[in-house]
């Protein structure tokens, strides 16, 4: 499978790009590929900006313009055609365990596997597995509406849940006040 960083969201609520913070003593778009790494034969960073690496960098296509994350995921659907390993840097508690668990699940059902948080009763659709088939039916789904919620298509297709053996693992860091909090 391929892995996908996706780190080009606009981080307004962090004051500063969630992709060039250091949570690991590396900036955590680097944490994440080495996260991706043993389990994908590729690892890509979705952003519309120039990290300045040697790995392959996948801007948005215009054709999913204003579908955040998503658009990510579908313009790396497109031009790989295979299963896709998605991890937003926005998770710094995520770690190898979690990850092994969700590969393991996903492997031995062949679906997509998106974690779960139990707490919410909310999908985490930026750390998953997408089957190629599952991404063609919400590209189909996502160009053709005028609004589009991966949550709400992932909750309705009960998609395969992954539950994490620590809830924490999967916590949005979205402040700056979660960053310094970490930090200390």
């Amino acid at each position: 499978m391929i892995g996908l960083v996706l780190a080009g969201g606009q981080s307004s609520r962090m004051g500063n790009n969630k992709a060039l913070l250091h949570y690991h003593e590396m900036p955590q778009w680097q944490w994440v590929y080495h996260l991706l790494k043993p389990y994908c034969e590729t690892v890509c960073i979705s952003s519309n900006i120039d990290f300045n690496t040697d790995l392959p960098i996948l801007a948005d296509d215009k054709l999913y313009i204003n579908l955040g994350p998503l658009a990510g995921i579908l313009t790396a659907s497109d031009k790989f055609q295979q299963a896709i390993f998605v991890i937003a840097v926005d998770y710094p508690l995520l770690n190898n365990i979690e990850i092994e668990m969700l590969v393991n699940l996903y492997a031995s059902q062949q679906q997509s596997t998106i974690m779960y948080n139990e707490v919410t009763n909310f999908y985490e659709p930026q750390i998953g597995i997408y089957t190629s088939s599952y991404l063609s039916n919400i590209k189909q789904e996502a160009v053709t509406q005028s609004y589009f919620s991966l949550q709400k298509k992932i909750q309705k297709d009960q998609v395969l849940k992954n539950k994490p053996a620590d809830i924490k693992a999967i916590t949005s860091f979205d402040t700056k006040q979660q960053f310094l909090n970490f930090r200390k």
